[in-house]
């Protein structure tokens, strides 16, 4: 009996460090500007239109010509670059 409760107790415990570090991984650590207006900890796809992006995260952004993350890629942004932008309509933060 004591076995099984330490493979359950270890299975459960592998669980949750998996669920953590995948919930981490899908949001960027800092501040997306988006004409001024900050995005902490962005995730995802953002629609908006753009007149500029300052990408103060960790993670790179990409702009998309159309709402929804669709459409051409205007620009990608790395960490730590600003750029106005002309015809952005949504960002993804990778």
């Amino acid at each position: 009996m004591r076995r099984i409760g330490m493979t359950v107790a270890s299975v459960m415990g592998a669980a949750a460090l998996a669920l953590s570090v995948a919930g981490t991984a899908t949001a960027a650590q800092g501040v997306l500007l988006i004409n001024g207006r900050p995005h902490t900890n962005p995730g995802g796809c953002i629609t908006d239109t753009m007149e500029t992006v300052a990408n103060m995260t960790n993670q790179t952004a990409v702009v998309y010509s159309e709402p929804g993350c669709q459409g051409e890629v205007v620009t990608t942004l790395m960490p730590g670059q600003e750029e106005e932008i002309g015809g952005g309509e949504s960002v993804r933060i990778n």
